[in-house]
């Protein structure tokens, strides 16, 4: 038997024995999308460096995917560029945030400089519950210069905590995340041989100490060697084998590209990608994902305690974090165990 039918017949069973179904996404009263265990968040909060921020999926307690936005390389490491949030609504039944590149707060200054492209793009990113998933639409203001066509697209980042060693589909055709990247790897242009000038004035540029950041291989210049592409495809599903965090990705633009972060960023994660096409403005990348949900999953309750620390004669006090459609418990018990 091969390993898709493997894959197929598993997850049938274990729909069956959890009652899997599909569920529509509402938006609750914290400003995002949920239904049963799974949360859909656009940008709300947003440190992208850190992996935090575009498109999040919040699967069953664990965060399976983030940073959804566009971006101008394959797989982006900390240093390189992001977008400037500017704005966030709700227009009808959609998430809807608007960003622009170049962020000239960053540029080529601070502790954490960036070098950006010489674009000027206003674009959006709307979120929108279809068909017990969700839609994820991005309208350009301006068509991508052709100079950074094949480097300007959607990125999606995968944890790669969650799927070590475990399955994908890409088009029909399985294959496993690796613990370890490999190989091949292509080389080809940076976005850093078109640069703009946006430093802002008055503000002090990055001192690297005689190091040439642009030219020497750093960092910033890591996307002119990535690996090449796992898999290629329309239709992507990660972890078919688990229902707590299965996913399925279909494009309805550009094909979809597998990549491996950590190819060229020892803190890099997996890359489900877009390219944006020459021309286009809206409608540029238009995604359906629908995620699994477990309609008997509940958070189990934790204790959380402070981080900060307490004064000496302060009433030290916890918290006990349950899942949202739990009864509150009127009491709690302590118990103190004698070693």
């Amino acid at each position: 038997m091969s390993i898709k039918r493997i894959l197929a017949a598993a997850f049938i069973l274990t729909a069956m024995s959890l009652g899997l179904r599909a569920q529509q996404f509402t938006l609750n009263e914290k400003g995002y999308f949920s239904t049963g265990g799974v949360d859909a968040m656009l940008f709300s909060d947003y440190y992208p460096e850190g992996h935090q921020g575009g498109f999040s999926l919040i699967m069953h307690g664990q965060r399976v995917a983030t940073n959804g936005d566009i971006r101008f390389d394959e797989t982006p490491g900390q240093w390189q560029p992001v977008p400037r949030k500017k704005e966030s609504k709700t227009q009808g039944n959609s998430l809807v945030t608007f960003l622009s590149y170049p962020d000239s707060s960053r540029h080529a200054t601070g502790f954490n400089p960036m070098y950006y492209p010489d674009v000027h793009l206003d674009y959006s990113v709307r979120l929108t519950p279809v068909d017990g998933g969700l839609e994820v639409v991005v309208d350009l203001e301006q068509p991508i210069p052709d100079r950074f066509l094949g480097k300007a697209g959607f990125n999606l980042e995968i944890f790669p905590g969650w799927v070590f060693g475990k399955p994908y589909i890409m088009d029909g055709k399985a294959g496993i995340y690796p613990q370890q990247p490999n190989g091949p790897v292509v080389e080809g242009p940076s976005y850093t041989e078109h640069l703009g000038d946006f430093h802002q004035k008055g503000r002090p540029y990055a001192d690297f100490e005689g190091f040439n950041a642009l030219t020497d291989y750093s960092p910033f210049t890591a996307d002119k060697i990535v690996a090449e592409p796992y898999a290629v495809g329309r239709t992507f599903t990660s972890r078919p084998d688990d229902p707590y965090t299965r996913f399925t990705v279909t494009s309805y633009t550009g094909p979809l590209k597998l990549y491996d972060g950590r190819m060229n960023h020892n803190n890099g994660w997996f890359v489900l990608r877009s390219e944006i096409p020459a021309g286009v403005t809206k409608g540029a990348i238009r995604w359906f994902i629908e995620p699994s949900v477990v309609s008997s999953w509940k958070y189990k309750p934790v204790v959380q305690t402070s981080q900060v620390g307490y004064r000496p004669a302060q009433r030290k006090v916890a918290v006990i974090e349950i899942d949202s459609r739990d009864s509150v418990l009127p009491t709690a018990s302590l118990y103190k165990f004698k070693g």
